[in-house]
């Protein structure tokens, strides 16, 4: 029904964040109560719920999520120190309990990891006073990946690896040649894009032993 607000078509204008039911083919809007002018980005998802950034105070850049069961929807805010929250958080990625993030609050982009059951954030995973960004944030498990301008060539970024269980880096990174918004991971195993002397390439790095 149009009536229903879970589903109701995108307002002209707005940014939306659209879930589709492979089962039922419908189509729900998980935001509906964001207003016309908010701008909704980089959706993230895993098993039961989505999150997104979210400019709906029309101020800064917030995580928001809700859940992907019709019987358990609400549309929250991801709650941090105030002294905090005033800042951007951007580009999320979710794996279980953890949720990472780029957070502004140093005046450029760095790692944030979050813990969602404890509702505490554990702090920022990539360097400080560094003068770079770090961004695009993934996690798998507990492993976080991102892209960190510090010591790459000009124009592209380092690979860096974070275990959030041993709370220690992986050594080394894995490229400086990483383009823009490219790496993912699963599990142990990691992808990005590269550019060759004509045209892209696809590289994957597995961590550990390799599975059949």
């Amino acid at each position: 029904s149009s009536s229903n607000p879970r589903r109701r078509a995108c307002r002209a204008g707005t940014d939306r964040i659209r879930m589709y039911d492979i089962s039922t083919g419908m189509i729900y809007d998980l935001a509906p109560d964001a207003p016309p002018e908010a701008n909704l980005r980089n959706p993230a998802i895993d098993g039961d719920l989505v999150a997104w950034q979210d400019a709906r105070n029309g101020l800064d850049w917030d995580i928001w999520m809700n859940d992907t069961d019709p019987s358990r929807w609400e549309e929250r805010q991801l709650i941090l120190d105030p002294a905090f929250q005033s800042f951007d958080q951007t580009n999320p990625g979710i794996s279980g309990d953890l949720m990472v993030y780029e957070d502004s609050r140093e005046g450029w982009t760095d790692i944030f990891l979050y813990n969602r059951s404890l509702s505490e954030e554990l702090g920022n995973l990539s360097p400080t006073d560094d003068g770079y960004s770090q961004q695009a944030p993934e996690i798998s498990g507990d492993r976080v990946i991102w892209q960190d301008a510090v010591g790459a060539q000009p124009g592209y970024y380092l690979i860096r690896m974070y275990n959030a269980t041993t709370g220690g880096a992986y050594p080394p990174e894995y490229t400086d040649n990483a383009w823009d918004q490219s790496a993912r991971i699963s599990r142990n195993r990691l992808v990005w894009t590269e550019p060759g002397a004509e045209t892209f390439h696809i590289y994957m790095y597995t961590t550990g032993a390799e599975r059949p």
